[in-house]
């Protein structure tokens, strides 16, 4: 298909559009003679809706297809009929007077209509329709897309019978309408109150038909009103030039191109652009949106290929909800017309049908633009903030957020919660507290409104006993749900990908701090409730998510997931919303707010599969260890080495950062060969070390001391840390995406500045670190960890937990947690030829010597043993006067540390292997290594009950004290010598190698090559 052929086809699809509707409307003209002829009688009212706009618009699309079509002599007849109902009505503002007369809508369409007539009237009725036009009278209320209508029909009555009245008080009215454009090219409908986007389109539409060329009317002489002279201008803003110094022409362009601009930015994947402010969704929004792009295409050229997809995109939009009969439903909510959501309540399905036809006809007849092609707009952020909104726009997802306005009554623009929300194509959800039935929210609620936002809500406060008895009736019917609507709040940028939404009302602040990435968007949720004398307690939801009924509400298969927190969520519900059936995501509580400020937390973690549909490679993987890179090799350093070496993933290995104190102190140690020496020179080299081809190694550097005594000097050293991680995220190549891998908490800032932009952002959870420091910390520290740590779980996209107990807690916070126990490196542990020999038994235990050691257990077994030797081979990293009750036995040596070869040979000539360690939350929470090297010695193990891998805990004697060790131990060295293989068989599925295989499956899976759940 062409581009013409594509053009051409977008205006007919507009023309058949307004052609269907107009045909409908036909149907619906009153033929009897009488008061109501020519006028359009509503089919679910039964009632001529005279007071409106239906006639009228309905003759000025009927006059814009017959000039379209060609001599159409019914659609003209149809159409004279109906403005002579209006000129005959008028006078008496029809007779029902069922609610103000819409002078402005009807001024606007009759003066159009009157000028596609020309010749067509006679002497008689053109006069007939010049007193009319005379004698039109405008609304008192100032709503801006309504003095947009009066300015037109000023200046077309103007051009038509040369008042100049008319031009200055359309210039004055013109001035109104501009001034009500924010700087970022919202225009507000009532100023300073309310945006809703479809009026925001009606008025730019408004605006752009002053620079039409077809919206000058012939001007005819007339003694009534002096000799009308053929204006020298072509369009109705250049004609007002002449009233007024100031230029027109070019300030309504600019403001059209601006208003434009700001309408694409809000337009969802889908052609959704009509979720802001009252009238959500109605009909003729999107055909407003229709022209205004379609005419952007001609003025902003630069951006023509995005105006054609935002065009087309509403288009079609329309098209999936025109009715057998032509018509379109008043919004496109999905209910049924009878429901009446969405409509205000002197609404009629006949009159905005009318107003879209127009529009759409007259996007239709717009020029056609040859050689553009449909573009998708840019992904990124785009921060409206003078209208307050914050769009978030990627491949991934497109994302919606408003601060709040007051609505000017209307309760349709929330704050915090998204104003529209899609997924991978999916619409999870839009219009918060909206559409609603009746023309104010508050007046008449549509079932189930209140669940109908995406933000911690709360119901009115009761007595004590009231929330009690409400909360055990199991349903909250004597009270209404507060949600975050009616004031102004605010939106604040940290970073592009770091945005906090806050917004105080009705006795409560809501404040949703989002972290924004091209695959992930989370939202932390604080709703803070302040005590009042007499409130006692409340009923709370942190947690209030409303979905489509198609979507299941625990979305694991698909190509995106959502998770919440606190986890679980209960009670899970069902309400009538305004789309239709919704799951309402939802978990209640009481809080009392009764004499103190209470903060509620919650939020939820919207994440997709980065790779969705690719072929699984994996991008570099930037890891910042907890480790060094030494000779003593642990799971950080096996399992990196491995998928590089054996997969070819490119690797970025971050050491622990050395301080510059340290470098000045062992400034000799510079030169040296050891391993310390050798970090230290990497630190001060910035451009990482290679260990292989894709394999590198980088040692950061925190320049300023005593940063452990001020925290300013700690939170300068973090900055320069972060600018140096920023160089090793740019050289592994963060434009085509990598992996960011993390160990501790203390890295959660690395995750907030590198993790939005990454691939995926992973946490191997290795230990509870909260549990494993020493008691020398303050329980201030300890929280602060403890927070920090559950901070990283709900922000990266996958764990990786060690032990299954890490991997429950885990499942709390992350939607996508992996149980990935340690492994051994069969090759190095492995059994040695065992010949009969007489001596003492050896026993030894392969570790650091920490705090996890139960010496009281060691020092009772060895003493009780006397016959046994007992060999600790590691170096001791705890308090050496914890270890001195062992250097006076005699059968017990500290080994000290040994080469990892030595340490591994050591190990397999030893009789039986012990791991005596201390049995508390931390040990609970642990998969020792020492257990699978052990094993894969074949030798005897003999452990306390700490964590260990399920599949292994047969293969290893369990004892809980002194005595029961001794026991384990003399039943080992008694063992019949094939157990040995048992084991040793048992562990070779537990190496390095086969954990790096699991890791880089799973890894794949979470760019398109399987399964990553």
């Amino acid at each position: 298909m062409t581009e013409e052929t594509r053009e051409y086809s977008m205006q007919a699809r507009c023309t058949r559009l307004a052609r269907g509707i107009a045909d409908w409307l036909a149907s619906l003209q009153v033929a009897e003679a009488g008061y109501d002829l020519g006028g359009i009688r509503d089919p679910l009212s039964g009632v001529v809706a005279g007071e409106h706009y239906s006639a009228s618009h309905f003759a000025w699309v009927q006059l814009l297809l017959s000039r379209q079509a060609g001599e159409e002599p019914e659609r003209v007849r149809a159409a004279r009929l109906a403005l002579d109902f209006h000129v005959r009505t008028s006078p008496e503002e029809y007779a029902p007077k069922t609610w103000d007369y819409h002078w402005d809508f009807n001024n606007l369409a009759f003066a159009a209509a009157f000028g596609l007539l020309g010749d067509a009237l006679s002497v008689e009725e053109r006069d007939s329709y010049i007193v009319s036009m005379m004698t039109w009278r405008t609304n008192p209320h100032h709503a801006v897309n309504w003095v947009a209508m009066r300015c037109l029909g000023a200046a077309m009555r103007h051009a038509f019978l040369g008042l100049p009245e008319d031009a200055l008080q359309a210039v004055q009215w013109l001035d109104f309408v501009l001034d009500a454009q924010l700087s970022d090219g919202g225009i507000e409908d009532v100023k300073g109150e309310s945006l809703p986007s479809q009026y925001h389109a009606y008025t730019a539409c408004l605006l752009h038909l002053l620079l039409e060329p077809d919206m000058i009317p012939r001007r005819e002489k007339d003694s009534r009103v002096g000799t009308a002279e053929t204006p020298a201008s072509s369009t109705l803003a250049g004609m007002l030039e002449g009233a007024t110094s100031a230029p027109v022409e070019s300030r309504v362009r600019m403001a059209v191109v601006a208003a434009a601009r700001w309408l694409l930015a809000i337009c969802g994947p889908d052609g959704e652009m009509n979720v802001l402010g009252r009238g959500q969704r109605q009909i003729f929004g999107y055909a407003c949106a229709v022209y205004l792009f379609r005419a952007a295409m001609a003025l902003d050229a630069g951006r023509a290929g995005e105006y054609r997809w935002a065009a087309e995109s509403v288009l079609a939009r329309l098209e999936r909800h025109v009715r057998e009969d032509g018509r379109l439903p008043l919004v496109l909510s999905g209910l049924s017309d009878a429901e009446r959501a969405g409509w205000y309540d002197y609404h009629h399905g006949t009159v905005y049908n009318a107003f879209a036809a127009v529009w759409l006809q007259k996007a239709a007849d717009l020029p056609v633009m040859e050689d553009v092609s449909s573009m998708l707009p840019a992904t990124g952020v785009t921060h409206l903030h003078d209208s307050g909104l914050l769009v978030l726009r990627t491949g991934a997802y497109f994302a919606l957020f408003s601060k709040g306005h007051a609505g000017a009554g209307y309760a349709t623009e929330a704050g915090i919660t998204p104003h529209l929300l899609m997924a991978d194509g999916q619409v999870l959800f839009s219009c918060p507290l909206g559409p609603l039935a009746g023309k104010y929210g508050e007046r008449c609620p549509h079932n189930g409104q209140s669940a109908n936002v995406w933000a911690p809500v709360w119901a009115v406060p009761y007595s004590e006993e009231g929330a009690l008895a409400v909360a055990s009736a199991g349903k909250r019917n004597c009270s209404s749900w507060v949600a975050p609507t009616g004031e102004h709040g605010s939106i604040v940028r940290h970073s592009e990908h770091v945005w906090t939404l806050r917004l105080q009302a009705h006795g409560a602040v809501w404040e949703r701090r989002l972290a924004v990435g091209p695959w992930h968007l989370e939202a932390n949720d604080t709703l803070t409730l302040s005590g009042h004398e007499g409130n006692g307690a409340v009923l709370v939801r942190p947690i209030n998510i409303s979905l489509p009924a198609a979507m299941p509400v625990d979305q694991k298969e698909g190509p995106f997931r959502l998770a919440v927190f606190p986890d679980p969520i209960a009670p899970q519900e069902k309400v009538v919303s305004a789309g239709g059936v919704m799951q309402v995501l939802a978990s209640e509580r009481l809080v009392s707010i009764a004499e103190k400020t209470e903060s509620i937390r919650s939020g939820w973690r919207l994440r997709l599969r980065s790779g969705q549909g690719g072929d699984g490679r994996i991008p570099p993987v930037v890891t910042l260890s907890w480790d060094p890179w030494s000779r003593l090799w642990k799971r950080k350093q096996r399992l990196m080495h491995s998928l590089w070496q054996r997969h070819g993933l490119a690797v970025s290995y971050v050491e622990p950062a050395v301080r510059m104190a340290d470098v000045v102190a062992h400034g000799r140690k510079l030169a040296g060969n050891d391993e310390y020496s050798r970090r230290l020179r990497r630190s001060l080299w910035p451009f990482g070390t290679s260990v292989g081809n894709g394999l590198s190694l980088y040692s950061l550097l925190l320049p300023l001391p005593f940063a452990r005594t001020f925290p300013s000097l700690a939170a300068a050293n973090t900055r320069y840390w972060l600018r140096q991680v920023d160089r090793v995220v740019k050289k592994a190549g963060a434009k085509e995406g990598y992996v960011l891998w993390v160990y501790h908490p203390s890295q959660l800032e690395a995750v907030e500045v590198f993790g939005a932009e990454a691939s995926l952002v992973v946490y191997d959870w290795t230990d509870d670190w909260v549990a494993a420091l020493p008691d020398s910390f303050s329980e201030d520290y300890r929280a602060d960890l403890a927070r920090r740590q559950e901070a990283l779980l709900r922000r990266v996209d996958v764990v990786f937990a060690v032990s299954e107990e890490l991997a429950r807690r885990a499942s709390a916070y992350c939607p996508w947690v992996h149980y990935l126990p340690n492994g051994t490196d069969t090759s190095t542990f492995a059994p040695v030829e065992r010949e009969w020999r007489e001596g003492r038994p050896c026993i030894v235990y392969l570790s650091q010597i920490t705090e996890r050691l139960d010496v009281a257990l060691l020092r009772n077994l060895a003493l009780a043993s006397p016959q046994w030797d007992f060999k600790l081979i590691g170096p001791v990293v705890c308090d050496p006067a914890i270890v001195a009750p062992l250097r006076e036995l005699s059968n017990v040596t500290l080994v000290g540390a040994m080469a990892y070869v030595e340490a591994a040979s050591a190990t397999a000539h030893a009789d039986v292997c012990i791991l005596p360690h201390v049995v508390d939350a931390l040990t609970a929470t642990l998969d020792p290594i020492k257990i699978y090297d052990y094993l894969a010695t074949g030798n005897p193990v003999v452990s306390t009950a700490v964590a260990m891998h399920p599949a292994l805990r047969e293969h290893v004697r369990i004892a809980s004290d002194a005595e029961a060790f001794r026991r384990a131990i003399a039943d080992s060295l008694a063992e019949d010598a094939g157990a040995r293989n048992v084991r040793r068989q048992a562990v070779l599925a537990h190496s390095w190698e086969a954990r790096a295989d699991e890791l880089k499956s799973i890894l794949s899976g979470y760019f398109g090559g399987g399964e990553c759940a």
